[in-house]
Parts: structure tokens; sequence; C-alpha cells
């Protein structure tokens, strides 16, 4: 709809849920999480638009109901009402840059790719060297980002500001508040660029708050870098094949809940009566570091999992979704030794 002349208003509401079936337990157990995102976008002013986002989180909290942290479920998270995005981005006229300041969700534009999507698990979306508990993830936050695209290639840096207060675990209620307690940042910067046969990301970033190594008491910030490939296969008009391998390697290890992360995963792309497959099998394993002691001082090991995954969609907006997942070593990142766990998951997306 026209407001006035030359502006316009999309929005769009999307709904997202998860069913997890665990499969070795005597007594099994489900459990059932859901995710409304409503947003819109307008242009106000020439060469610039505002966009806001809201996050609606209800049901069970899935990793909880499992012993597990999070990561059996990407969309999992405490049951609020969040505004999640709220910012302004300036294009200049016939140029390839663009600058955005607001309160911006960092994993809108770094670490992931447009395969890593297909995984329900929160592991296969994720580079996990930066640390879980990052005061940036998984809410929006105060930032500023550049970013260059021509053709190709494209080149992008941001800092966000961090409230070491602010977690998913102690948000308010309502959560729409727009916070500007600062206690830290976290800068990032990425390269990529997208080639015949492969497609590939370069990124570094640092996080000023501090992790602690749970032995010894050291503490220290985390800087890292991380590397995305997706080779291109095999590719027709009907097919296609897709290759995801990430590696991240934090450079101060004695402090790091994850260490270093690796991912390795096929995408398989195809048309049933027109309408899209994808299927997916990955392998991820955060690496958990010395600095991460099970209540005796002892190495507690590294949790990382396995994700068989199909998506067929049912009409132009409406997706479904069935994976297996098995996690072994599930609760290492937290110092934590539960049962190894596997898991049926059912997820449903649609969008208006």
């Amino acid at each position: 709809p026209c407001l006035m002349k030359g502006q316009v208003v999309e929005s769009y509401l999307n709904y997202t849920t998860d069913t997890h079936f665990q499969l070795n337990r005597e007594a099994r157990t489900s459990t059932t999480k859901g995710l409304f995102e409503l947003g819109f976008s307008t242009n106000i002013l020439p060469h610039v638009s505002f966009n806001a986002n809201a996050f609606i989180i209800h049901g069970q909290s899935i990793s909880k109901s499992f012993g597990d942290a999070f990561f059996v479920s990407s969309i999992d998270g405490r049951n609020t009402a969040r505004l999640q995005n709220f910012w302004l981005e300036y294009v200049p006229n016939k140029s390839f840059w663009s600058f955005r300041i607001g309160k911006q969700a960092f994993d809108d534009e770094f670490l992931v790719t447009p395969n890593s999507d297909l995984f329900i698990s929160g592991a296969g979306a994720f580079v996990f060297t930066l640390p879980v508990s990052s005061p940036q993830w998984p809410i929006a936050t105060p930032a500023f980002l550049a970013s260059f695209h021509k053709e190709k290639t494209t080149f992008k840096a941001a800092v966000y500001l961090s409230d070491e207060h602010l977690t998913d675990e102690s948000i308010n209620t309502s959560g729409l508040d727009f916070s500007l307690k600062t206690a830290g940042a976290l800068a990032i910067t990425e390269y990529s660029q997208s080639l015949d046969l492969i497609d590939f990301r370069i990124g570094l970033f640092h996080d000023s708050n501090k992790t602690r190594n749970l032995k010894t008491g050291q503490e220290s910030n985390t800087s890292a870098f991380y590397i995305i490939a997706e080779p291109k296969l095999f590719e027709n008009k009907e097919h296609s094949i897709t290759g995801h391998l990430a590696y991240s390697r934090v450079f101060n290890t004695s402090t790091a809940t994850i260490d270093y992360d690796i991912r390795v995963a096929a995408l398989y792309n195809t048309l049933v009566n027109n309408k899209k497959v994808r299927v997916g099998a990955g392998f991820f394993f955060p690496h958990v570091g010395e600095a991460v002691t099970d209540q005796y001082g002892s190495a507690i090991g590294s949790e990382h999992f396995t994700e068989l995954t199909l998506e067929f969609q049912a009409t132009q907006r409406l997706f479904f979704r069935t994976a297996f997942q098995h996690v072994l070593n599930p609760g290492a990142p937290f110092g934590v030794s539960l049962p190894n766990g596997s898991f049926l998951v059912g997820r449903v997306a649609f969008s208006l």
C-alpha cells in the first residue's frame, strides 16, 4: 500500500514450529516450540529505509526438556515478546555501499549462509567459537553496519554493542525495550565471493566481553576467524548438489568455551511436481576447550551432532521439514555430561 507518493510499506508474518520426539528414553517424550516473526519495512526518505521486526516465542523449552543447552532447535528460546530489529539504512545514490544503524541481530548478516538454514539444529546454523554466553546472541543490540556489494563480491564490517546483564535468560517479559546500556562490543568483518564453482566467506571477530577458564580462573576476550566454503558439486535445471564446509578457530584457546568449530554437510535440491524439495546431511563438531571442566575439574569432552533432514514445499508459502538428529555428549559446553540423545523432529513454517 502507498502512504504517500513514492512511499511503500512491505510487511510480513512468519510462523515456525518445531516438535521434538526423543527416541532413546524408556518413556518417549515430545516437546513443541513456536516462533512468530512480525515485521515491516518502508522507505521514509530518498535512499533511507526503516526496518523493524519482533519475535513472539511460545511453548515448552525444547532443550531444557531434554537436558541439553539449546542446540537441538535453532528457534528455541525463552517465552517472550521481543523487539528484534529496529534500524535505519542509508544507500547513497548509485553506490555499492550501504550503511545501517539501530538495533540489529548480528546473525542476520554474519556467520551464516543461505544453505545453513536447512538444518533444524542450532549447531548447523551458527559458528560456535563465538561464546554462547555472549550478550549479543541471540538478542539484537545497538549496532552500526557498513556493507559493500558489487556483482558477486560482498564486504561487511560492523560493531555490535552489548549489555552484560542482557541475555536470553534475563530479558524482561515484554522485551520491547531498546537498551543502550553498554558493557562491551563485538567487532566483526566478513568478505564473501561467489564464483562459478564455489561460494566462500572469510571472517574475523573480536568480542570484548570476557570468558573464564573454570580451572585456572583466567579471563580474556575472544578473537577468532572463520571460513565457510560451499562448493557447487553438481547443477542442472532441476537438480543441484552443494557442499558446506566450515571451520572456525579462537586465537586465545585457554579461556574459550569452544576453541574450534567444524561443520561438514551436503545438500541436495530438486523439484517434484514444480515444488521445491531439499535434502541435507550434516555433521557438526563444536570442540569444547580446556576452559570447560566438570565439577571435579576434569576435561568434559565435546558435544557434537549429526542431522539428516528433508524439506518439501506444500504451497508457495508453506513448508514441511522432518529430521533425525543424534547428539553425542550433550551438555559438554556447560560442564555437564548427559546421556546421548536421538531425536525425530518435525518443523512447519509458513509466511504471509
